[in-house]
């Protein structure tokens, strides 16, 4: 028999919206503290779901061959993490930057574009300018600052 929410003395049950359900959810004290501390100003249940959305939405988004390569990307960057995480070690992002280069050799398909060179630049910057508007707000919004910035030769633009 389904739980029901009981009602204080005087007061009546909390409304609960028709689009929502409410779990009890049990997890290692680890992984609550990591989320807890993610979720910062945004509340535990804010992070769980926004994580829980992501991740079934790369899930069902991509094709199974795009979803593959984000996981070979991913596995790759948590190996290469190792002492230090790729982001924070020149190393370890050079080892990376050049293994997902390897990949992406691997994978291509045969035969030639038929788009200049300077043109699938052009693309490629507007695609990394779309890949930087879906990262987390303080690092997109940095490094589309940089980037911006470098456009208007104010700094040098990392490749």
């Amino acid at each position: 028999m389904p739980r029901t929410q009981r009602a204080t003395a005087g007061t009546e049950p909390a409304k609960r919206s028709e689009r929502e359900t409410v779990i009890n959810l049990r997890l290692p004290r680890e992984l609550y503290e990591r989320l807890r501390l993610a979720a910062g100003e945004r509340g535990f249940t804010a992070e769980v779901r926004r994580l829980l959305e992501a991740a079934l939405g790369r899930e069902t988004a991509a094709d199974p061959e795009t979803r593959q390569l984000l996981d070979a990307i991913a596995a790759m960057a948590e190996f290469v993490s190792q002492p230090a995480p790729w982001h924070e070690d020149p190393f370890a992002f050079a080892v990376l930057r050049a293994a997902i280069n390897r990949l992406m050799a691997y994978l291509q398909p045969s035969g030639t574009s038929e788009i200049a060179d300077d043109e699938i630049e052009k693309f490629a910057a507007d695609l990394a300018g779309l890949g930087l508007a879906n990262l987390s707000p303080d690092i997109g919004a940095r490094e589309w600052k940089r980037v911006r910035a470098a456009r208007r030769g104010k700094e040098e633009t990392k490749p």
